[in-house]
């Protein structure tokens, strides 16, 4: 795990060293630059607050390295907030995560069903977005439009990156990128930092 933050550290500062595309809106918002990590103190206060342990790639990476910032789609969120508003402020964004992520193969609910009353289909619509879908699992990157991907702290999938695709009525399923059917926070990030290199080596060596 340690070569794997120096990894990222450098290849964050290379990024920082040249100028950004400027149609890299997100990379222009955080110019490829991590917040200050937490405190073993912030860390353990958050976790004994909501009775779970952060899976152990993510929990050192915000003591070691960074507490949101530079990171995937529009960015890396920092631990307990959205868009810098705190979760508790936002019904329905985070459910309870003691209680085990639901999920183990991908998850998509019934289509709403255009023939009920108007009534009942915003039932169904309230049901389908429930945050007990998402019980276990916290939001830590956000691509726009209601989309996010999620790291699910609690159950089975535990350690493993989601993809929270309602708002394309896509439920939710496991991050495959890369041909892998599931990635830890480090791979995850790896991936997109080692992707954002090579763009960006290409376009230095033109």
């Amino acid at each position: 795990m340690d070569e794997d933050f120096v990894a990222i550290r450098a290849g964050l500062q290379f990024l920082q060293s040249i100028p950004i595309e400027p149609s890299n809106l997100a990379a222009q918002s955080h110019r490829h630059r991590l917040n200050p990590p937490l405190t073993e103190e912030n860390v353990h206060k958050f976790e004994t607050e909501h009775g779970i342990a952060l899976p152990p790639d993510y929990r050192a990476f915000l003591i070691q390295v960074g507490n949101g910032g530079a990171g995937p789609a529009n960015g890396l969120e920092m631990l307990g907030q959205w868009h810098g508003v705190a979760w508790s402020d936002i019904p329905g964004l985070v459910g309870n995560l003691a209680l085990p992520f639901p999920y183990v193969e991908a998850w998509n609910g019934k289509p709403i069903d255009a023939t009920l009353p108007v009534q009942e289909q915003y039932q169904q619509q309230d049901e389908y977005w429930s945050c007990r879908h998402v019980a276990g699992a916290i939001p830590i990157c956000d691509h726009g439009c209601n989309l996010r991907e999620c790291l699910v702290i609690t159950g089975p999938e535990r350690g493993h990156i989601w993809f929270d695709d309602r708002a394309d009525w896509q439920g939710l399923y496991p991050h495959d990128t890369a041909g892998r059917d599931r990635l830890t926070f480090i791979q995850w990030y790896r991936l997109w930092l080692d992707d954002c290199l090579i763009k960006a080596r290409s376009r230095n060596a033109e």
